[in-house]
């Protein structure tokens, strides 16, 4: 008799929990948010360098991520699910801090939702879409009530990031300078002309701004005194957060409006016979100023030939030595964590609390950074702090910074410990792939990269919950 009440009874607990089915809703519900209940679903996964495949590899993830909160909403006596907010990034993932050049493409999705327990759907729905449709994509009807706000941010530079002139010009020579900015031009000037930068770093009286990846202006005392396509005053791991800016990354410069980027090398000896030849470089020099074009050789296996093509360029007036560097880990990080938790993270507060930085950058997802020293990137966002990276190097391998052992610690995470010193810090949400290791705390969600070889700690971000 025990044995055939127990069984009813299972039965009947099994009847239960079936008949609670979770429903991801279009529009917000008429009972109350007081019993709802917040939760975070996230994955990583390998992507591809092929667009088509990636669409299909973050359909499916987007998939598992909305069946994953179901079942959550399920265990946790919810019917009702609300999706209010959605993430996606596809990133480059260096495989070993030691070879930079060798990278994995990550795909990350997140899901943030509201679960309604005991909400009664027959009341009805309000007039409000929610901010992600039941399919997992953004609700067009949300996005359409938002209001697009430009901020400014002081540095040294304070022009609205929206507008860039029209480039008139694409030449490159000593008598018309870069694209119409000439030696000895101002900052000003060459803001008015081109628009703002992706990157200024500062260092006293000089200062060096990058356009895109690949064309950076010298100035000194606020004269330009030297431009390169082919030096870059950051390593590759800041170098990639660049925001992407077509007509510079494109190269599409001309020497003295007749050579352009891949230009040949017969070509450039026959039309431009003033320029003095040395090995594989061309210079025209008027007076202090010169102008260098580089050529680069490379193999046409099918034909069994070499070819030399235009590479690089250069334009500058004398002799300057610039040295951008900061050994010294920026000061006022343990004040972060209070600014984050008391919700005063703002622009100002962050950089009162912080040393003075040497560069500000506009990354490719459309954030404002500053860099404190060789290590420390404070993000933002909205007028407000958005993330936290502690970078590998921010700036090129020098003799000095590969001598220096860095030094940054933040809360628990102090880049002198290992992966089996850190894992105790990681829970059962915690996603680990290869070399990277990523969880949520109550403030941030931490990402930690670790060298493949001997998994010691060389690069962590922490953003902003």
């Amino acid at each position: 008799m025990r044995l055939t009440s127990l069984i009813v009874l299972v039965c009947v607990s099994l009847n239960v929990e079936a008949s609670i089915s979770p429903i991801v809703l279009d529009n917000y519900p008429l009972c109350s948010d007081e019993r709802a209940e917040t939760i975070t679903v996230k994955k990583a996964v390998k992507a591809t360098e092929n667009s088509d495949e990636n669409r299909e590899i973050a359909s499916k993830l987007q998939s598992e991520l909305i069946k994953s909160i179901k079942e959550k909403a399920a265990n946790l006596g919810s019917n009702a699910i609300v999706l209010t907010d959605k993430n996606s990034l596809l990133s480059s993932v260096p495989v070993n801090a030691l070879k930079s050049t060798k990278y994995d493409s990550i795909l990350k999705l997140s899901y943030k939702a509201m679960l309604y327990k005991d909400c009664d759907l027959s009341l009805g729905f309000k007039n409000q879409p929610t901010p992600i449709a039941s399919n997992g994509n953004r609700h067009i009807a949300a996005l359409s009530n938002s209001k697009k706000q430009i901020f400014s941010y002081e540095f040294i530079l304070d022009q609205d990031k929206q507008t860039r002139p029209k480039i008139k010009s694409n030449s490159v020579s000593i008598a018309e300078g870069v694209y119409g900015v000439k030696l000895n031009d101002s900052i000003e000037t060459l803001i008015n002309t081109l628009g703002l930068p992706s990157i200024q770093l500062q260092n006293q009286n000089y200062s060096i701004l990058g356009f895109g990846r690949a064309h950076w202006f010298y100035f000194f005392d606020n004269k330009l005194v030297r431009f390169s396509t082919k030096t870059s005053e950051l390593s590759y791991e800041l170098l990639n957060q660049l925001e992407f800016l077509p007509f510079f990354d494109d190269k599409q410069w001309k020497v003295n409006s007749i050579i352009p980027y891949k230009g040949g090398y017969q070509d450039f000896k026959k039309h431009l016979k003033s320029a003095k030849r040395i090995k594989d470089t061309f210079e025209f020099s008027q007076s202090e100023r010169k102008l260098t074009a580089e050529f680069f050789e490379s193999t046409n296996f099918h034909e069994n030939k070499k070819n030399k093509s235009l590479d690089a360029i250069s334009l500058s007036n004398g002799h300057h030595d610039f040295t951008i560097s900061s050994l010294e880990v920026g000061s006022g990080l343990h004040k972060i964590n209070a600014l984050v938790k008391s919700n005063t993270h703002s622009v100002s507060n962050v950089l009162k609390a912080m040393s003075e930085p040497i560069a500000k950058a506009y990354t490719d997802d459309q954030s404002v950074a500053y860099l404190f020293d060789q290590h420390t990137l404070l993000s933002f966002k909205h007028g407000n702090l958005a993330k936290i990276t502690f970078l590998d190097n921010a700036l090129p391998d020098t003799s000095i910074s590969k001598l220096y052992k860095p030094t940054w610690s933040f809360g628990e995470i102090n880049v002198l410990k290992s992966y089996n010193e850190l894992k105790h810090l990681f829970d059962e949400t915690a996603i680990e792939m290869d070399n990277q290791v990523e969880y949520e705390t109550q403030l941030y969600n931490v990402t930690l990269m670790f060298d493949e070889d001997n998994r010691e700690l060389y690069s962590a971000s922490f953003e902003i919950l």
